[in-house]
């Protein structure tokens, strides 16, 4: 059984062990221009942050303010129960 190809010669999966470089470098590769990259472990893409700021600087931007949003309303939900 392979851990790691492509189901229907498209999607893209992996179940080998990630290690947290293979992690980071999978959500921050600056050498890469691609936006869309195969996930470090499990299946489908992933979002390379780093391409993403370079080629489209307002949507990285957007993206960092609704994470920023969301953990804001995840700390005051728990804060207030």
């Amino acid at each position: 059984m392979d851990l790691k190809g492509k189901i229907a010669g498209t999607i893209p999966y992996d179940f080998e062990p990630p290690s947290l470089r293979k992690e980071f470098r999978t959500w921050w590769n600056p050498t890469s221009d691609q936006i869309l990259v195969p996930r470090a472990f499990g299946v489908g893409w992933a979002v390379n942050l780093a391409a993403l700021k370079r080629r489209y600087p307002i949507v990285f931007w957007a993206a960092v303010g609704l994470a920023a949003l969301a953990i804001l309303a995840q700390w005051r939900s728990a804060r207030d129960s």
